[in-house]
């Protein structure tokens, strides 16, 4: 879009004030594209912007349809036998040449690129920003910045409860634990670590990780149930619901536990648990239909609006999975969902109330649950952080991950449409 304070009318630049009193067959019109931003205006008034629309072209004198257009420059345009270079070009209207905007220092703001075009221009937001039609905004805003502390190179967890989200680092580090709460932006740090010390973690044995109102749920090694500042071990967790690399959502007074690696024979597992907050016990493995597609572990999963989507994941070859798929607990019953845009063999997924968001730790997509099928459009985590996860809280969509000197918490404020 223009700058606020220049328009442009038939090749020529004039302060706004001017062309807001100069007579305009249609005016400045702006179309969002994808990423960028652009301008077009009135192809059809004379010379100053005083002319009316629909006026014959340099092209039409040649063939007959106007008078005194002969010798009009093929970028211009006639009216009344006067030639007038036509938007975006400079000249007598005899000759005509191209204006180029991006010549202007920051003629497409602070957070695009200009991309001359023959006439006009383009305006591309840059990376890690989207258009909103008039300008580039943010995707993401950083929250905090926690100097000193990082995920580990085996495996993190992040789970999101109402208003807060738990982080882990899963490798048993004990000085990385700790919650962040979204409304008020405070960290809860140095918390307790369960024990033994192994319970999140034992050489990849990811566990499923589940936040239930202040209480935090991990099944992986052990069970363990976490409210504020203490530990307590989960005795109904053993054979043969015991699972590894397996992923967790709650559901009304329930903790769904997907898939992953049985732990006696770890080999991967297509089952759905169900696990009671109420009675702290496991109902019987067969009470659930297996998972749609076949075996998986480390799929994105999460409730929306009574049901629960799971996308992504591997099986025991290593091989990433994009396929996805939704289970209604009222019918008890698996549904296949489109595919997702691309697969991860550790991913997550996200739920607020605008819809569901997925990543394999370098792209986002959401999930449009209208449509019940993917948003067109992917886009990138904040390119400052490494081993980055992806959590909901407070109807707020956060990206967690390592970054130079410490980590990073971000947030989620304009999604690319």
């Amino acid at each position: 879009m223009l700058p606020a304070t220049m328009l442009r009318l038939h090749g020529h630049r004039y302060p706004w004030f001017l062309a807001v009193v100069t007579s305009v067959a249609s005016p400045l019109a702006c179309t969002s594209l994808l990423g960028t931003f652009e301008a077009t205006g009135s192809s059809g008034a004379g010379q100053g912007g005083s002319g009316q629309g629909g006026a014959a072209t340099a092209a039409d004198a040649s063939s007959g349809t106007s008078v005194g257009c002969e010798g009009c420059a093929a970028d211009a345009v006639c009216s009344d036998g006067v030639c007038a270079c036509a938007d975006g070009f400079d000249g007598d209207g005899m000759t005509c040449t191209d204006v180029d905007e991006c010549e202007t220092p920051g003629f497409c703001g602070t957070d695009a690129t200009c991309l001359n075009t023959r006439g006009g221009f383009e305006c591309t937001c840059n990376d890690g920003f989207t258009s909103t039609g008039s300008g580039c905004a943010p995707i993401w805003e950083e929250l905090r910045f926690l100097v000193g502390i990082e995920f580990g190179p085996f495996g993190s967890f992040v789970a999101g409860g109402k208003s807060r989200v738990f982080i882990a680092d899963a490798a048993a580090a004990k000085s990385v634990f700790f919650t962040y709460s979204v409304p008020d932006n405070v960290l809860g740090l140095n918390l307790p670590w369960p024990a033994p010390d192994n319970s999140f973690c034992n050489c990849g044995y990811r566990s499923a990780v589940a936040a239930f109102d202040e209480m935090l749920f991990a099944f992986g090694n052990d069970g363990q149930r976490y409210e504020p500042e203490k530990w307590y071990p989960l005795p109904t967790y053993v054979e043969p619901f015991r699972r590894g690399e397996a992923s967790a959502a709650t559901f009304e007074k329930s903790i769904f536990i997907l898939g992953g690696r049985d732990s006696k024979s770890s080999s991967d597992q297509a089952s759905l648990l169900e696990f009671n907050v109420g009675t702290m016990a496991f109902l019987p493995e067969t009470v659930h239909p297996p998972y749609l597609h076949g075996t998986v572990s480390g799929a994105g999963f999460a409730e929306f609006d009574g049901k629960l989507y799971a996308a992504g994941g591997y099986i025991d070859n290593g091989k990433a999975l994009d396929r996805a798929a939704v289970f209604d607990p009222q019918t008890n019953a698996w549904s296949s969902l489109e595919s997702a845009p691309f697969g991860g063999a550790q991913v997550d997924l996200v739920a607020v109330k605008s819809g569901l968001f997925y990543t394999n730790g370098v792209k986002v997509a959401r999930f449009d649950h209208n449509t019940q099928s993917w948003a067109p459009t992917t886009f990138k985590l904040p390119s400052s952080l490494t081993r980055a996860r992806l959590a909901a809280a407070a109807d707020t969509v956060l990206a967690i991950g390592n970054a130079p000197g410490g980590m990073r918490i971000y947030r989620l404020t304009n999604v690319p449409e």
